[in-house]
């Protein structure tokens, strides 16, 4: 979700920028991160959104974010490092700022189960509780590498049934055509 922050900036200036958060608290956090001083913190549900009931903000890159996460682990970095390394090469500001947000999270002393658990709308249920168990059994690795298989085996089962699925909704559409202009003529 979105929120909107009235904010100081480092000169003193006011300033109102609009940031996705998972809670009004977590938006003041990340605009405190970009050195602001949070004055107010306001949900930004735009009318067309709140009609339509439907989230145009774009999803969480999770299955590159688990290979990048797993490949660095791999070179021997920690979370910690790995999130930074994340956070610099990373484009997109609302990456960033989740990412960011979960390196707060971890330096706070929460585990990363706990503060990959604060941004639901970017890590799936699934996700947190696989990155918990892997906490707890000691092999991070090994549960990344598992859920990064899972996904590619949902990913695969997902577009063979859009694959499947296609032809007979084309047949259904033209025959509907066809019998809409069988009953116009």
């Amino acid at each position: 979700m979105k929120y909107h922050i009235d904010a100081l900036d480092g000169s003193g200036q006011f300033v109102t920028i609009e940031l996705p958060a998972s809670s009004p608290e977590d938006a003041a956090r990340i605009g405190t991160m970009r050195g602001l001083q949070v004055l107010k913190v306001s949900a930004g549900i735009s009318p067309w959104r709140a009609l339509l009931n439907f989230d145009f903000t774009p999803r969480f890159p999770l299955q590159l974010f688990n290979q990048e996460l797993l490949a660095l682990f791999d070179a021997g970095l920690l979370v910690v490092e790995s999130l930074d390394v994340l956070i610099e090469k990373e484009p997109r500001s609302e990456v960033r700022d989740v990412l960011r947000s979960v390196l707060c999270s971890l330096r706070e002393g929460s585990s990363l189960s706990d503060a990959l658990m604060l941004h639901r709308h970017a890590f799936p249920l699934l996700y947190v509780e696989t990155i918990r168990s892997g906490e707890r059994s000691g092999n991070l690795q090994q549960a990344l590498q598992r859920y990064i298989g899972y996904q590619a085996q949902a990913d695969q089962f997902r577009k063979k049934i859009l694959t499947a699925s296609l032809y007979p909704s084309l047949l259904i559409a033209v025959g509907g055509l066809v019998v809409l202009f069988l009953i116009a003529y």
